[in-house]
C-alpha cells in the first residue's frame, strides 16, 4: 500500500514537472483585443461599461453574505475544513466581483488577469467543497 503511494506521488510529480515545462516552452497565450469589445459600451454617472459594471454588484453582495453565513452558522454539521474551503469559496466570489468590475471599467489584457484569477479561486474552492461531500474532507 505505501509503495503505491510513493508510486503514485512521483507520477503526480512527474506530470506536474512536464506541465510547468510545456508552460515556458510555449509561452504566453495572447488575447484577441477584439475581446474586449463589449456590445454595450454606454456610460452612466461617468462609469465607462456601466452596465457590464453593475452586473458585478450581485457577486459581491452574496460573497460577503455567504462568508458571514458560514462564519457565524451554528452548525455541528459542518466541520472546520469544510467551513474553511466554503469561505474560500466565497471569498473567491468576492473577489470576482471586485476583480471583474474592475477589468470592465478599463478592458485589456492587463486588467483581464484581475478578472480571471479570483473565479479560478471560486472553482478551485467548489470542486474541493463537492470532493469533501462526496469523498472525503482529507
Amino acid at each position: 500500500m505505501k509503495n503505491s503511494r510513493n508510486c503514485n506521488r512521483w507520477i503526480l510529480l512527474i506530470i506536474c514537472l512536464i506541465a510547468i515545462c510545456v508552460c515556458f516552452i510555449v509561452g504566453p497565450i495572447v488575447q484577441d483585443p477584439n475581446y474586449h469589445r463589449f456590445a454595450d459600451q454606454r456610460s452612466f454617472f461617468s462609469i465607462h461599461n456601466f452596465s457590464n459594471v453593475a452586473t458585478n454588484i450581485p457577486f459581491i453582495i452574496i460573497g460577503l453574505l455567504g462568508i458571514l453565513q458560514t462564519l457565524f452558522k451554528k452548525s455541528d454539521i459542518l466541520d472546520f475544513q469544510l467551513v474553511r474551503m466554503n469561505v474560500s469559496f466565497f471569498i473567491g466570489v468576492l473577489f470576482t466581483g471586485i476583480g471583474s468590475a474592475y477589468y470592465h471599467l478599463n478592458p485589456s489584457n492587463e486588467t483581464l488577469f484581475w478578472d480571471r484569477l479570483p473565479m479560478t479561486i471560486s472553482f478551485m474552492s467548489f470542486f474541493s467543497i463537492v470532493i469533501s461531500e462526496f469523498v472525503s474532507t482529507k
